[in-house]
């Protein structure tokens, strides 16, 4: 069956015969479809290349607007870096303190597997348990330095049999260094021979 024709009948551009559906699509202009492709392209051809050329000679004109947009560009990373780290470094100091005081004042201990070896008092506990397990202390820092950093520094102390634990909570400091006192008479842990640490608050 012949497919159906219009008045116009043949491309604008190579006066081939339209037949909807076959070269050319229905309520267009009147070119056939190869003709429309190769136009397309050449339309598109020549506005890239007339871009190109408007962005070269733009460049041209414009020698210093590739630094000053990365310089611009790197000086708002960097101040939104340096709010990002602020903001973050006040958030990290409320979590470390919160952390902190998540463990009330008292006497604990320190124990390598089942044997107690350690035993010392403070007002912030989990800070001493950081002295003493800290890589810092490990190293050696002044401030952080303990009979059981030393030892796991010398090798005499495994830092993964370790565990820190609890005694007693108390919140008094007197009758905390009364309570490690006596506990230290009681147990006589094997790092407690000089007691010179155990009273650092």
């Amino acid at each position: 069956m012949a497919r159906p024709r219009l008045n116009k009948t043949t491309c604008n551009i190579c006066d081939k015969t339209l037949i909807a559906g076959d070269n050319w699509i229905a309520n267009s202009d009147y070119r056939c479809r190869p003709c429309k492709k190769t136009l397309n392209a050449n339309n598109y051809n020549k506005n890239k290349e007339y871009f190109r050329n408007a962005y070269k000679q733009w460049t041209i004109e414009n020698p210093n607007y590739k630094k000053e947009y990365y310089q611009n560009g790197k000086e708002e990373i960097n101040a939104y870096m340096k709010q990002y780290k602020s903001e973050n470094k006040e958030q990290s100091k409320i979590q470390l303190k919160n952390i902190q005081c998540s463990i009330k004042p008292g006497v604990y201990g320190v124990y390598d597997g089942d044997e107690l070896v350690y035993i010392g008092e403070s007002k912030v506990p989990y800070a001493r348990k950081v002295n003493h397990f800290s890589r810092q202390g490990i190293q050696g820092g002044k401030s952080n330095i303990t009979p059981i950093s030393t030892a796991i520094k010398e090798g005499e102390l495994d830092r993964v049999n370790l565990t820190f634990k609890m005694l007693e909570f108390i919140n008094d400091p007197q009758l905390r260094l009364d309570v490690e006192k006596r506990l230290i008479q009681r147990h006589t842990p094997r790092y407690n021979t000089d007691n010179m640490y155990s009273h650092i608050q």
